[in-house]
């Protein structure tokens, strides 16, 4: 995240906003950028049978690894 990005708001389950100051949208009245909002929403699928959660749990052996390790590191 860039260092004029900061987290605005938790949203509801898995989404969550962010808002870049001067990344948005050019104004030439202003003559300058807006801000820009940002929300991700992240959705796993459940899994509904055995064979999917056998299937899941085979995947998380396979890779052990945190995707989220490198973005803690850089807090």
């Amino acid at each position: 995240m860039d260092a004029r990005c900061s987290r605005s708001r938790k949203g509801r389950g898995t989404a969550d906003s962010s808002v870049c100051s001067d990344k948005g949208i050019y104004n030439q009245r202003k003559d300058k950028h807006g801000d820009l909002i940002v929300e991700v929403s992240v959705t796993a699928p459940k899994a509904q049978d055995e064979r999917s959660r056998e299937i899941l749990r085979e995947l998380a052996q396979l890779h052990p690894e945190d995707p989220r390790e490198e973005m803690w590191s850089k807090v």
